[in-house]
């Protein structure tokens, strides 16, 4: 039975496939309409094929590859072999935010600060320091607003 993650229904290599088509496309700077147009689909086709949602024919995929001046088989290579961390990764870039928040942790150039950032954020997600019930620091009396 196939490993299904991402999109409902989604094959974790068409959301895997999807992943690395919007990261070539990223690096070229390239809009999904810019994308769409080159290989004569909308925009919104463009956002199914990132997601995973749609799968991409081999014949449009060539296309894609073409547009994004990138050789095919960069693009699938190693798909059906991916291991299972980077096929969370894929599926993780899909939560909204996520693709830009690992660009601007890319761009962070100080390793400390690089390890505070993934602390606080492991802190976030495991629900601390601050939790939906609790009122945040700035609107205690004693704290100004951060700015």
């Amino acid at each position: 039975m196939a490993t299904l993650s991402g999109e409902a229904g989604a094959h974790r290599l068409d959301v895997a496939l999807g992943a690395r088509i919007r990261r070539c496309r990223k690096a070229r700077n390239m809009s999904q309409e810019r994308l769409a147009e080159a290989v004569g689909v909308t925009f919104q086709q463009i956002q199914k094929y990132e997601r995973g949602a749609n799968r991409v024919s081999f014949s449009r995929l060539a296309l894609i590859a073409d547009a994004l001046e990138t050789p095919l088989p960069e693009l699938i290579a190693g798909l059906g072999a991916a291991s299972e961390v980077a096929q969370d990764a894929a599926t993780n870039l899909h939560v909204p935010g996520a693709t830009e928040l690992v660009e601007a942790y890319a761009a962070i150039r100080t390793d400390a600060v690089r390890k505070c950032l993934v602390e606080l954020v492991r802190e976030l997600a495991r629900g601390g320091p601050l939790r939906d019930d609790q009122t945040p620091p700035y609107e205690d009396e004693r704290h100004e607003p951060i700015s």
